[in-house]
């Protein structure tokens, strides 16, 4: 069985195709060298089954080789999916940590520190570390681990909370196939009680109901916790006494909501089992799960609430800071429904103290530049508006998926913008080509136009960007007026496949082209930077001006931090700055020479922008910024260990 690292580098080695050195797949996956060697030796003892080994060569690095592919495959996929499958459902704490929190909340009867010794074959300051952990996880809920000296440990809170922390887990056990350890008593909270399925019922009749209302909606990402919690509410009937005491503020805002009745008819549907051992306080709980998850509220238009949330996202678009990110005429009824609704939902997780995901989807698998601003701006606006600090917990991200497609839109055409597909073979081949030039670069080019050669006029070389032909090295073979002012690329698409070299490598000088002013050799730093404190002082003392203090831009940045939306992907760290006073767009590039650990991961490249300018300078550096975030493992090594090269040719070379 693979660990999360062993599949790291299984994927690292499929993407790459040079070998890899140890200290290359040790700075990606962010171990030793050891580490890596360890890992490989895990996976070449499964992989001589499956077809494969993991080679390694003195002065080339790992590699894989192929033997059988005919078995290879399969495992290969198998493994990559697994991977993939499990960055989106990241987890915070690895499955010790999992387990343990897990083994505590379910016991009967508090758990001695010498029985998980015992479980999990380890020693008493191995345990010790883990339990840190435990605490750490379980202050996220506002919930306690304490050790009774004469007992054992136990979990302390609010039921409403611990039952919270359980629906998580239960998430997090069933989406791991890998799990080994027998915890019956987790599972039957949940799965079979009494030997009947009641969760396939709960479902079914949850469903059955939610399509006989037209109030509110809620997406199926939310279904299994109200299923689960119906069925907490069931195994953890003794528990509900005193722990689970909501306040006054939080029925007054309940009672009289269609969620509220919906819940009382639900619970009247429910089997004779599972509705004699339910409670008001479990219909309030139901009620507020789903004030809190859900994406529609039809009712809620025309009311005063519905007005007050409409004027507080229209004070968010005209916010100097997001004027940057879209064009406010798209921004029609239909946006400020899903805002105002977005707006509610988050009011209600704050007031009743609901968790929500935060595992990536595949619309945002990396947070770059778009979305850490778009999530920064609304922060800063929301925590000034209502003196409240928002969580990555409380769904931050969901205001970047609501100006998703303004940033998809602002993000086109940096590369060319028109293009004119020019063939002697006839318009119908001319429009061939356009088609797959079309679906292949939909969006490096904006337009595309297919003539045939005798239909092309003089005056069309003023409106195009790039001239495309076919078969022809000289354009005017085909075109005898051609001006000659416009890049003319002579492509070759073969049946089957929509990508060009040709059009590769313009497009890929178009955008170095595009990028260079705004990043230089100057903009690269070698530096040896022990703490976040010292990073802050370091840029704050780059960008200083005669504006703004180098104190005032330390605080910037560490607020930014605070907020922990960044990314902080194989070794690299971005820091924004999103200051009016500052007017110039400016990107430095900090290559720490002994990393750090950045929340729980190392520091080896600190990436800081100013985002200022207009739409077109933010496209540019969101470019220049991928292409930094997402660099190869290859390009990262020697990036980090050569600083004696050119750090821009090393960061453009293919």
């Amino acid at each position: 069985m693979q660990s999360e690292t062993g599949r790291k580098i299984l994927n690292i080695l499929m993407d790459e195709r040079e070998p890899v050195s140890a200290r290359g797949l040790a700075l990606r996956c962010d171990v030793s060298i050891n580490t890596v060697r360890k890992e490989i030796g895990y996976i070449n003892e499964e992989a001589a089954s499956h077809g494969f080994q993991v080679e390694s060569k003195t002065a080339m690095g790992c590699y894989l080789s192929v033997f059988n592919r005919k078995l290879a495959e399969p495992y290969l996929s198998e493994s990559r999916y697994l991977y993939k499958r499990n960055r989106h459902i990241r987890s915070e704490y690895d499955q010790n940590i999992e387990y343990l929190l897990r083994r505590i909340i379910s016991a009967a009867s508090p758990v001695t520190l010498e029985r998980l010794c015992d479980e999990m074959y380890c020693s008493h300051s191995t345990m010790n570390r883990y339990l840190d952990q435990v605490r750490k996880a379980l202050t996220k809920y506002d919930l306690r681990l304490v050790n009774r000296r004469s007992a054992g440990f136990v979990v302390e809170g609010s039921e409403w909370n611990l039952r919270q922390c359980l629906l998580f887990l239960h998430k997090g056990y069933t989406l791991t196939p890998e799990n080994t350890r027998k915890e019956y008593a987790f599972k039957t909270m949940f799965f079979m009680m009494d030997g009947m399925d009641w969760y396939a019922r709960v479902r079914q009749i949850l469903i059955r109901s939610l399509e006989r209302q037209n109030d509110f909606y809620i997406p199926l990402l939310h279904i299994p916790k109200v299923v689960n919690y119906i069925l907490l509410s069931v195994s953890r009937a003794k528990y509900i006494g005193n722990r689970y005491d909501f306040s006054e503020e939080q029925i007054a805002a309940v009672k009289g909501t269609g969620e509220y009745d919906f819940a009382k008819r639900l619970w009247q549907e429910l089997p004779a089992r599972i509705r004699d051992c339910m409670c008001e306080k479990d219909i309030l709980g139901i009620s507020m799960l789903l004030l809190s998850f859900e994406t529609r509220n039809y009712a809620l238009k025309g009311s005063a609430v519905y007005e007050n949330l409409r004027q507080e996202i229209l004070e968010f678009i005209h916010d100097p800071t997001a004027d940057w990110y879209f064009d406010k005429v798209t921004l029609d009824e239909t946006f400020l429904e899903d805002a105002v609704c977005f707006l509610y939902a988050l009011q209600n997780r704050l007031l009743f103290h609901v968790y929500n995901d935060t595992e990536a989807v595949s619309l945002v698998s990396h947070r770059g530049l778009g979305t850490t601003d778009i999530c920064i701006s609304f922060v800063r606006f929301y925590e000034r508006k209502h003196n409240v600090h928002l969580y990555e917990t409380r769904d931050i991200l969901s205001m970047f998926y609501l100006f998703q497609h303004q940033s998809k839109t602002a993000a086109r055409g940096y590369c060319v913008q028109n293009a004119l597909v020019v063939s002697r073979y006839g318009i119908h081949y001319a429009q061939s080509l356009a088609d797959s030039i079309r679906r292949g670069y939909g969006r490096e080019i904006k337009s595309i136009t297919p003539r045939e050669h005798g239909e092309t006029r003089e005056d069309d070389f003023f409106e195009y960007d790039l001239l495309i032909t076919t078969d022809v090295k000289d354009p005017k073979q085909i075109i005898e007026f051609f001006s000659g002012e416009v890049p003319v690329l002579n492509v070759d698409l073969r049946l089957g496949t929509d990508q060009s070299p040709e059009l590769d490598d313009y497009l890929e000088q178009v955008r170095h082209d595009r990028e260079a002013p705004y990043l230089k050799n100057e903009s690269f730093h070698y530096v040896n930077l022990a703490s976040k404190q010292k990073v802050y002082q370091y840029l704050a003392h780059l960008f200083a001006n005669e504006e703004i203090s180098e104190q005032d831009l330390e605080k910037h940045m560490e607020e930014n931090d605070r907020y922990g939306i960044l990314e902080k992907e194989n070794g690299v760290v971005m820091i924004p700055i999103l200051m009016e006073s500052m007017k110039e767009v400016k990107l430095q590039v900090l290559i720490n020479y002994t990393p750090f650990i950045w929340k729980e991961n190392r520091a080896w490249i600190i990436v800081c922008y100013v985002r200022t300018g207009g739409s077109e300078e933010f496209v540019i550096a969101g470019g220049i910024l991928k292409r930094i975030l997402h660099m190869g493992v290859g390009k990262l090594e020697e990036l980090i260990y050569h600083p004696e090269k050119n750090p821009l040719e090393i960061l453009y070379q293919k």
